[in-house]
């Protein structure tokens, strides 16, 4: 970072166009994604250079453009040189990352910097010296105000001079000692107390496995006190273990942080209301693959907890598209075990040949110097390509897909070899998994190792041995073997969406693409296989499950998930019909900047840095809430703040039908409102279909919706496209509304043609608030 003391700017007259810096990592290419969709188009008619530095993935065709400039990684003195000729630069920040060192940087080369709230930089009572810092995904603030700076030199003269001192004032010398002293202050006064609910198992399944490390890794915190609700397994130094074993806090024993992370989640757990005192903060980590979350978990998830956290920027979309506000979600990632699966600091080919060469060598040793015929056999299975796929035998993770494209690709191929390692099974029918298995018994290239929880250290050998890992997983709340397999430097084929293909990210999309692998392309589609319903409206995966068949929970929305095409998966297995290619310098390339960006995600690398930030920028807002109103998961009881009669409803005029959010429709549970292509109004009981009332005051209104901070999200044909548009915008063929308040005192809308029924609609929309802060409903 440069010492803005001293340093002379460059005026407007000598500078020219504007930048963005950034890593490669999934924030930066989310974020940086969004405004090549959304800003970029209209600001290139005005004729400004773009200039994009740092690896930061862009797709190749805005590269390409003329006013475009990638520049790639450079150093230092580039970027600084950079940063002193911009007339402006850019942080498009989608998530809360805390304080940006790219924008101090910019405006310590006094150039001014459009940003957004969730840029650190400016929080804390922290106001940008450029006025702007626009709300998440605004297009219109982020144009408005680049073309203001990059064209009114009298306003930009006075933002460039307010930069330097803004970094002075807040992040000079004096205020980094004062905030010292203040933590010396703290720490001295005692560490803050932090609990961890869930099961811990260091080579446990998935979630136990990241409960344990994420455990070991706040025990190293040293502003941390770290208690936990069950034993964790091996124990770890420094924690203190509650439950399990060891008996429960005494009365009145309260703490400053709580992190939950169980399955089923556990919304209602005694722990928040029991062990959280006054400005106690909360968080649910919450992994989910299907599109929207169950109806019963948000409005204590709303309610209960201070922030969800989700692995994903996908992820974190679903619970955001779910109901809970925006500024209680955060991304927080999964992490690997970097030196327990043996990955490298930095791969190189000459890695790869010195492991093949040393597993070669493990194998001969075990075959006796006599048996000529063993040795030729074992070191002729040394140049087969090895694919490997680990993971449930779930429709979820796809392995349908793997097996067909296996059989009309590289069936009985004598040059590759592909192994398939299943555990737990859900979702899949006797016949469908009877067709797997003929096609892999018929292709002699293949092997199921099926019904087999392997230990950590089998499967972790596993991973080193392939070559390739291949997967076909039609959803992920993260996808913990696609990164464990880029740590080891394997080719990875795998799915996924991304903006530039016209479709929501998949959580794929955070460390996975071209750069790291072999990306199959997948498209959103409504999950209608197991353990999705036909309707794709309800998930059933909850306790108690009777062999198959698992309780089943209705969404607030279609479960969603993405579809890999198949013509797009066979061409990812064509270019190893004869091995591995013998030019494969590109693959080589791959795999070394996946080992790079899986790094990222190291428990004993970059990650401490990242729960570090995120533990401190989440204790720094105390919760104020009330556990006396703690909303129990299974709550009946609708709770709004203005409640209209039927009678009262049906007898207003119609151009009171625009509500804002100082009027909330309250029904009572188990009914539904419609208002009808015909005028009429009717409310039924949503069992029986019984007509409780109807009015005809009521104009036609086949698409006057007004959504105040909610986006109406249409689904046409979702085996194949999907789409959000602003509701001025929707179609007039939209005849039919249905208002409907579930028990939760949640507004759904939902829309079709004159012709439709209520069970066959194309439009679903979901009014996202929540009782008792209700910010906006629809009429």
């Amino acid at each position: 970072m440069p010492d803005p003391v001293g340093f002379v700017a460059k005026p407007f007259d000598e500078r020219a166009g504007y930048l963005f810096v950034g890593y490669g990592n999934g924030a930066n290419n989310a974020g940086i994604a969004w405004f090549l969709t959304d800003v970029f188009p209209g600001l290139a008619q005005a004729g400004h250079k773009f200039t994009i530095a740092g690896k930061v993935q862009v797709p190749e065709d805005f590269c390409k453009h003329e006013l475009v400039d990638c520049v790639g990684a450079v150093d230092d003195a580039r970027l600084n040189a950079l940063a002193a000729s911009a007339r402006a630069a850019i942080n498009p920040a989608l998530e809360s990352a805390g304080v940006a060192t790219k924008t101090l940087r910019m405006l310590s080369y006094s150039t001014p910097v459009v940003s957004t709230e969730y840029d650190g930089t400016f929080q804390e009572g922290r106001t940008s010296p450029t006025g702007a810092v626009c709300r998440v995904r605004d297009a219109d603030c982020f144009s408005t105000h680049l073309l203001e700076l990059l064209g009114d030199g009298e306003l930009w003269g006075r933002a460039s001079q307010s930069a330097q001192p803004f970094v002075r004032r807040h992040f000079g010398v004096g205020p980094f000692n004062a905030a010292l002293a203040d933590a010396a202050g703290r720490a001295k006064a005692g560490r803050e107390r932090a609990v961890l609910v869930g099961t811990a198992a260091k080579d446990g399944e998935s979630m136990a496995g990241q409960n344990w490390h994420i455990a070991n890794l706040l025990s190293k915190l040293d502003y941390l006190e770290l208690h936990l609700m069950e034993d964790a397994k091996p124990a770890i130094l420094g924690v203190v273990v509650h439950g399990g074993s060891q008996p429960l806090p005494p009365t009145g024993w309260q703490a400053s942080l709580v992190i939950v992370q169980s399955w089923p989640p556990k919304i209602g757990d005694p722990v928040l209301s029991q062990y959280c005192g006054p400005g106690c903060r909360v968080a649910m980590i919450l992994p989910w693959e299907f599109g929207h979350l169950p109806l019963i978990w948000v409005p204590p998830l709303v309610e209960n907890f201070d922030e969800v956290w989700a692995p994903s920027e996908a992820n974190r979309r679903i619970h955001v598209d779910s109901g809970i506000p925006g500024h209680q979600t955060r991304r927080v990632p999964c992490g690997i075990d970097c030196a327990a699966l043996g990955a490298p600091a930095k791969w190189t080919p000459s890695f790869e040949k010195a492991r093949k060469k040393d597993m070669l060598a493990r194998q001969l040793a075990e075959v006796s110097l006599d048996d000529t015929s063993k040795l030729v056999e074992v070191a002729e299975k040394a140049k087969v390509l090895r694919f490997v796929f680990s993971g449930g035998l779930l429709p979820r993770k796809g392995l349908d897909v793997i097996v067909q494209a296996w059989k009309e690709v590289l069936c009985n191929n004598k040059d590759v070899h592909l192994t398939i390692h299943t555990s737990y099974e859900l979702g899949y029918g006797p016949l469908e998994i009877r067709a797997m298995t003929d096609d892999m018994w018929n292709c002699h290239n293949t092997e199921w190792i099926r019904g087999h929880w392997m230990p950590a250290e089998e499967h972790r050998k596993m991973l080193q041995e392939a070559d390739i890992y291949i997967t076909a997983a039609r959803s992920e709340g993260f996808g913990l073997p696609v990164v464990e397999a880029m740590a080891l430097g394997k080719l990875v084929i795998a799915p996924v969406a991304l903006a530039e293909l016209k479709s929501p990210p998949s959580a794929s999309a955070d460390f996975f693409g071209k750069q790291t692998g072999i990306p199959v392309e997948s498209f959103l589609s409504i999950c209608k296989k197991p353990p999705c319903n036909e309707r794709g409206d309800s998930i059933c995966v909850f306790p108690p499950c009777d062999g198959l068949t698992c309780q089943c929970e209705e969404l607030v929305g279609h479960a969603t998930w993405f579809e890999p095409r198949m013509e797009s998966m066979k061409e990812a297995l064509k270019p190893f019909e004869s091995g591995m290619p013998a030019e494969s310098t590109d693959f080589d390339l791959k795999r070394g900047s996946a080992a790079e960006v899986a790094r990222l995600f190291c428990w004993d690398g970059r990650l401490v840095d990242t729960y570090d930030m995120i533990i401190k920028d989440f204790l720094k807002s105390r919760s104020n809430r009330n556990w006396n109103r703690f909303v129990p998961q299974t709550s009946d009881t609708p709770q709004v703040r203005h409640r209209l009669t039927y009678t009262e409803l049906a007898e207003r005029p119609s151009e009171d039908m625009m509500f804002n959010d100082e009027l909330i429709l309250g029904y009572e549970a188990g009914t539904q409102a419609y208002l009808q292509g015909d005028g009429n109004f009717v409310v039924t009981d949503r069992k029986t279909g019984d007509v409780m009332r109807a009015s005809g005051t009521f104009k036609e209104c086949p698409c006057k919706l007004r959504l105040i901070r909610c986006k109406l999200a249409l689904f046409d044909k979702m085996d194949q496209e999907y789409w959000s548009q602003q509701a001025e915008d929707c179609k007039p063929r939209y005849k039919v509304f249905v208002v409907e308040l579930n028990k939760f005192g949640i507004f759904i809308l939902k829309a079709g043609d004159a012709r439709s029924t209520v069970q066959n609609v194309d439009v679903l929309w979901v009014d996202v608030s929540l009782a008792p802060s209700v910010d906006a409903v629809a009429g």
